[in-house]
């Protein structure tokens, strides 16, 4: 009930857009920490809080530590537990470049998906992906693609944007068609 609690008062404090322009976002990682100490296994908020807390509180390294903490305490077999440590690979990546920490996350990820039939096809996406950033460590088409599921996923749309930009900056397009759904255009490489 207190992460609950923790996570309808993190979107609320989130969605306070006056207020945050006056005072900030330096309460996000505090409440990631309340939800990881009280309810680790609550997936569903760390869909939200983690890439906020990176993005806007500009603290992925605290981020990290409470996706990791939340891990040690989650089961494998939880649907979408996987997740997790494609947010923490996400971190760790695009905000740390560790790209060696990053393909470790998104081996756990894929191990993890690989429990569930249903996410089977994932954990297959994100071997691929872990292997592709040990050969390639400097490569932006990691970095767009974890940009692209930024977009894909958050309902916000400050978020959206910042990730448009990204994608944009590192060298990828955006296109948007008329049922809303989003396609990611990768630069070419060398």
């Amino acid at each position: 009930m207190v992460a609950n609690w923790a996570y309808l008062r993190s979107l609320q404090y989130f969605g306070d857009k006056p207020a945050r322009r006056e005072t900030g976002y330096s309460l996000l990682p505090k409440y990631l920490e309340v939800i990881a100490k009280q309810d680790p296994q609550f997936i569903q908020a760390y869909r939200f809080i983690a890439p906020v807390s990176s993005i806007y509180a500009g603290r992925p390294q605290e981020t990290i530590h409470w996706l990791e903490r939340a891990l040690e305490e989650m089961s494998p077999e939880a649907p979408l537990a996987y997740v997790v440590w494609v947010h923490k690979a996400h971190d760790e990546l695009l905000f740390l470049g560790d790209a060696q920490a990053a393909s470790k996350s998104y081996k756990m990820a894929a191990e993890w998906a690989s429990k569930n039939p249903d996410t089977e096809r994932n954990a297959n996406s994100l071997r691929r992906t872990a292997e592709f950033i040990e050969e390639n460590p400097t490569s932006p088409i990691p970095k767009i693609g974890s940009w692209g599921m930024v977009l894909r996923h958050t309902p916000d749309q400050e978020v959206q944007e910042i990730a448009i930009e990204n994608i944009q900056e590192l060298g990828g397009d955006v296109i948007v068609d008329e049922q809303g759904r989003v396609q990611i255009e990768f630069p070419e490489e060398d």
